[in-house]
């Protein structure tokens, strides 16, 4: 019952509660006691049901919230471990594919060192040597002495004069490697000359 029912019925009750003698004052403040009481139980009833504080109800919702917030949590650490297994694959393929890059490059310079060393061991025992470098193909070709190349012969004094091969390569335009060769094939000419 309702706080404001109980007290428009309150009349009716006194009315049909009437004995035959009337009520003393004494009465009248003991049954108002029990309507206010129950009253003040019945709004305290209320609030409690309003807050939900001891209630099952409430307890299992705010259970079933927790519940779902761990979910959502869960869901999120599998979602950022899926990407970091995507991202982990990807860079590992990246890693692959540099390395195989890698060893074909290693693998270029193998074999243009194997034709260096193959066209010295050809080009022993003659004093001078043309190269020519092309596609893919080194061609040696004996220089005849008076046919002496002008690049050569700068870069031989400039060797001379103490220059670094990095440094002969910087002036005359050519690369390091050129240079190199050129130099190593003059110190081997003269030690295999009879």
């Amino acid at each position: 019952m309702d706080v404001t029912t109980l007290a428009s019925q309150l009349p009716t009750l006194l009315a049909l509660a009437k004995p035959s003698t009337p009520l003393t004052n004494q009465q009248m403040v003991t049954i108002l006691l029990i309507v206010a009481v129950s009253a003040m139980l019945l709004i305290r009833t209320r609030r409690r049901v309003r807050e939900g504080r001891n209630s099952p109800q409430a307890y299992s919702r705010e259970q079933l919230s927790r519940l779902r917030d761990e979910e959502a949590v869960v869901q999120d650490m599998e979602q950022t471990m899926v990407q970091l297994q995507e991202v982990s694959r990807e860079i590992q393929a990246q890693i692959d594919t540099r390395f195989a890059k890698l060893e074909c490059c290693i693998r270029d310079a193998d074999q243009r060192i194997d034709r260096l060393e193959r066209l010295l061991r050809r080009c022993e025992g003659q004093p001078t040597l043309d190269v020519t470098v092309g596609d893919g193909q080194v061609t040696p070709t004996p220089a005849s002495p008076g046919n002496e190349d002008p690049v050569r012969q700068r870069v031989f004094a400039l060797a001379d004069a103490g220059t670094s091969p990095v440094d002969i390569a910087q002036q005359t335009g050519h690369s390091t490697g050129e240079i190199e060769l050129i130099l190593a094939l003059r110190r081997t000419a003269p030690a295999n000359s009879p």
